[in-house]
């Protein structure tokens, strides 16, 4: 009931959405009972926070059961969805793990790789207070940076050597490739364009469209910045990683050339 002394029923409610400690009960459909009309704002602010439906006294016992029955309908159907969403979900990280397996099969040492970018992409989010949805796409990003190395030559992954010129070129070529790999996928559009831009540099002197500062996705500079620091670190055919104090070092030294600032630092 919407008027009750002491804790009245929008509190009671208002509790029950936001107290941790009311977890268990928070789907709970609830029907506010109110002897008077809700403005328009109250409407949104509770339907919002997730009320089922409200009756406004006096009402009669068949017009409480009808909303009964109905705000039972509406659940059962949340319910549903939700779990056929959480299938979704549940595929498609499948499928993720899918290309990531077989990029495993390809060269193991860039699935380990594309493991740990993951990891740090996620600690400097965290720093730089990204959450959501946003979270979400640039780990994915993280994750599938390196996936067009699928199609690179392996004598050119493996090479002990340094690369030439021209293998540069075609080792840059690898964005392309993974881009064009996850076209049509909608669940990865958004990872897929922060992954497409990895090599951005800050100052505009990467690739492949030469953007530079904000007009490089925040995602793309994260993963640069993560990706350049795992691959300093790490063992590599044509050389030895380097210690964890030159890598940083040389991230302060790139700052507004290569990186971001903020990212750097974070």
């Amino acid at each position: 009931d919407h008027w009750m002394p002491g804790l009245d029923g929008v509190e009671t409610f208002r509790l029950m959405v936001h107290e941790p400690r009311y977890q268990q009960i928070r789907e709970t459909p609830v029907i506010l009972l109110t002897g008077r009309t809700l403005s328009d704002d109250e409407k949104r602010e509770f339907m919002a926070l997730g009320l089922a439906a409200y009756l406004i006294k006096p009402f009669g016992h068949r017009e409480l059961i009808n909303v009964i029955d109905n705000v039972f309908i509406t659940y059962e159907f949340k319910l549903e969805n939700r779990r056929l969403q959480q299938e979704l979900h549940d595929s498609f990280l499948e499928t993720v793990k899918l290309l990531i397996n077989l990029l495993a099969i390809r060269d193991p040492a860039t699935q380990s790789h594309s493991l740990t970018v993951l990891s740090l992409a996620e600690d400097v989010c965290h720093k730089l207070n990204l959450s959501g949805e946003d979270l979400y796409n640039i780990k994915l990003a993280a994750l599938l940076h390196d996936i067009g190395k699928i199609i690179i030559p392996e004598d050119l992954l493996m090479k002990p050597e340094g690369l030439s010129p021209d293998e540069y070129v075609r080792m840059h070529q690898h964005v392309h490739y993974g881009y064009h790999a996850l076209n049509g996928i909608s669940s990865l559009a958004p990872a897929r364009e922060l992954m497409f831009y990895h090599h951005e540099n800050f100052d505009g002197s990467g690739y492949p469209r030469g953007l530079k500062g904000d007009e490089i996705p925040i995602g793309a500079r994260i993963v640069a910045v993560v990706d350049a620091y795992d691959a300093m670190t790490s063992d590599r055919p044509y050389r030895k990683g380097l210690a964890t104090v030159e890598a940083q070092r040389r991230l302060l030294e790139a700052k507004s050339k290569q990186f971001d600032p903020k990212v750097v630092d974070a």
